[in-house]
């Protein structure tokens, strides 16, 4: 009987390098894939780039992890893919310390993508990964319940997972280097609200902030966002929670620490008075929850904020959106001052879906991970995109169309918690030995 957890397999044959994206003025514009469906979903500068995803063929039920690495041409050196006979998706992936690869993500058939949503009382099975800098495996574990959905390593070079609970709780999990686990704690709200943690941030002090969807109270018909810190043992040391009063939703899918510890945040929100598209929204709040300012960017359709990140004194606010163009789906780059004010903007629509995932600053310019994908005569192609951003003078003045700058009300909501040590068991996974095989072009 074959198990359900990730094994190794060369991608020799299926990761490849396609075209060149035409008409785009970044020094690197490249596409990676076969017939099928690939995805990319992190991606971080190692003397080129590793990048982390998801990939399924054409011809197979299921979808499995890949994780390969890229020269700075863009040139694929090597690419693994990792997964068992159902689905397996690949949710976040960072470089340790000692130079390693660890990725996240879960495998079991009914759980594509959104792990705790619509799943509740069923088993989910979260995999932790550990490549070695040899890309050999180190050590990989499978949780038995719950789910895990980001980590983050912290300055003693133990490994921070958050995720939900079966309960409506928050979960935090701290492993050791070696897989061992420290401690695991759940975060039960007091009443019935939901809360799910999405993200876990680095932080200054050496503490970790991590990113909150929650409902704003028992009725659980508002959604608004938290940030909670944790110290190095998972004790709450500060706590705040937001929410838009005419917005039915908000979603916090990134953000970005200053250096006074202040947060700027991206998302999207749904729901206003006038419509029900979506539209982006970035939020700046101080190192002590104050907020700064809050701003949305309205577009005449669907928008959707992904990335944001700093360089020198503007932010990168990376977005896709079919408002410039209602057929197609476009990745929009926006820069922004300090002060939440919009200066220029850049419309990729190279493809009839453009989806940025992943934002870096590299050595090099802004590095953007995502997906690219087009209908044909056999179904629909989606491939890996890697971009880099580092002509700014395609970026255009920004003047207003198609998206309109609002400024957007925040109001604060409070959430208690009952902090409790919990059981999260784990086993060792064994895997196939990888063979590792260049992949050149095709």
């Amino acid at each position: 009987m074959a198990l359900d957890v990730p094994i190794f397999s060369d991608t020799s044959d299926h990761l490849r390098t396609l075209d060149s994206i035409s008409g785009f003025n970044g020094a690197l514009s490249k596409n990676y894939g076969g017939n099928g469906f690939e995805q990319g979903i992190r991606i971080v500068e190692d003397d080129g780039y590793i990048f982390a995803g998801n990939t399924k063929k054409s011809f197979t039920p299921s979808t499995d992890w890949v994780v390969g690495k890229l020269n700075y041409q863009g040139e694929p050196l090597w690419a693994l893919t990792l997964g068992g006979t159902d689905e397996d998706f690949l949710e976040s992936m960072i470089q340790t310390r000692d130079k390693g690869i660890l990725l996240l993500g879960g495998s079991q058939s009914p759980f594509k993508r959104f792990f705790g949503f619509g799943n509740a009382g069923q088993p989910q099975r979260p995999i932790v990964m550990k490549l070695d800098p040899e890309n050999k495996l180190d050590w990989a574990i499978q949780f038995e319940k719950y789910s895990l959905s980001d980590m983050q390593e912290n300055t003693e070079g133990n490994v921070i997972l958050v995720g939900q609970g079966l309960d409506r709780q928050f979960l935090a999990v701290s492993l050791s280097s070696t897989a061992n686990i420290n401690w695991s704690k759940t975060y039960l709200p007091t009443d019935s609200q939901f809360v799910n943690a999405t993200r876990i941030i680095g932080s200054p002090q050496h503490k970790l902030r991590v990113l909150l969807q929650a409902t704003t109270d028992s009725t659980r018909r508002q959604y608004g966002f938290g940030v909670v810190e944790l110290d190095g043992l998972g004790e709450i040391t500060s706590k705040k929670f937001f929410f838009t009063p005419r917005y039915n939703s908000v979603f916090i899918r990134h953000c970005v620490e200053m250096a006074n510890g202040a947060l700027v945040l991206v998302g999207d929100i749904y729901g206003k008075e006038e419509d029900q598209d979506s539209d982006i929204c970035v939020i700046s709040i101080t190192r002590g929850g104050q907020l700064n300012w809050a701003k949305v960017i309205q577009g005449v359709n669907n928008d959707q904020g992904v990335d944001i990140d700093q360089i020198g004194d503007q932010l990168l606010l990376t977005s896709m959106s079919n408002s410039p163009q209602l057929e197609n789906t476009n990745a929009v780059y926006f820069l922004m001052d300090l002060q939440g004010r919009l200066t220029r903007q850049l419309i990729s629509s190279q493809s009839e879906f453009d989806c940025p995932n992943n934002a870096i600053v590299t050595s090099k310019g802004v590095v953007v991970i995502g997906s690219s994908g087009v209908n044909t005569a056999d179904g629909y192609d989606q491939d890996i995109s890697v971009l880099r951003l580092d002509n700014w003078s395609a970026f255009k003045k920004f003047t207003g169309r198609p998206f309109l700058v609002k400024d957007l009300a925040v109001s604060k909501f409070n959430i208690n918690f009952t902090v409790e040590s919990v059981e999260y068991p784990a086993k060792k996974i064994k895997a196939v030995k990888p063979r590792l095989l260049k992949v050149g072009k095709s």
